[in-house]
């Protein structure tokens, strides 16, 4: 457990991840999202609406340590680059910023920033969308080639049978569609699947442009899915 919240999240102490460690994904996905969330709505009681999301927002950046943010913009700085694969995993390990990574950071901020400023507080939303990216993201570790051949921090996290992958896939789904029906019944579901197809999209798109995943698509994945969940469960609905 303690692998899993050092490599998501600043709750943890450093401890080197293993395989293991995807087991407890969801979980990480259930304490962020509800600590999220909860922050959401005890600040909707004390400021406007606008504000309240925006600290919605800060508290996510903060207890993640930025670092799924961080992906959204390496990986759209490589992925959407016309280049060579082997130059796009280049330019994701570069720490420098390009065009595409600023715009795709700021629209991001902006998207989940005005959907949570529209939505009534609900934190079981936001522990169900999170759990969703978080599972996604480890069913994509056993399910999708590693893009590079020298493996970083994420590449210990190889190794789960395809039938231990299948078996958290499904209990992280079923812990997240339980919280979506716990917000609202015929909606949550929705957008619970929506933050799946979203994170599938996205990871098929890297396997297209560079073969596989690294740990910035695993990241970008989580957050593209998040906010277009976010998204979603702020529309107008007939």
């Amino acid at each position: 457990m303690l692998e899993a919240f050092s490599l998501l999240s600043l709750l943890g102490t450093g401890k080197e991840p293993s395989p293991s460690a995807l087991w407890w994904f969801p979980v990480v996905g259930t304490v962020l999202g509800l600590a999220v969330g909860g922050s959401w709505w005890l600040a909707a009681h004390i400021w406007s609406p606008l504000l309240a999301g925006g600290i919605a927002v800060l508290v996510d950046l903060f207890l993640t340590g930025m670092l799924h943010f961080d992906g959204v913009v390496d990986a759209a700085d490589g992925l959407l680059s016309s280049v060579s694969p082997e130059q796009r995993l280049s330019i994701m390990a570069d720490a420098r910023s390009g065009a595409f990574g600023v715009a795709a950071g700021v629209m991001t901020i902006l998207f989940r920033w005005i959907a949570l400023s529209m939505l009534t507080p609900a934190p079981f939303l936001i522990a169900g969308i999170w759990v969703a990216s978080r599972t996604c993201m480890a069913g994509g570790v056993s399910a999708v080639p590693y893009a590079r051949t020298q493996g970083g921090m994420v590449s210990k996290l190889i190794g789960l049978s395809r039938r231990a992958n299948l078996i958290l896939v499904v209990y992280g789904i079923v812990l997240a569609g339980a919280f979506g029906l716990l917000w609202q019944p015929e909606r949550g579901v929705i957008v619970i699947g929506s933050v799946i197809c979203i994170y599938a999209i996205v990871q098929l798109f890297s396997i297209r442009r560079i073969g596989g995943f690294t740990g910035d698509v695993l990241g970008a994945g989580a957050v593209v899915a998040e906010t277009v969940g976010l998204l979603l469960a702020g529309a107008h609905w007939r």
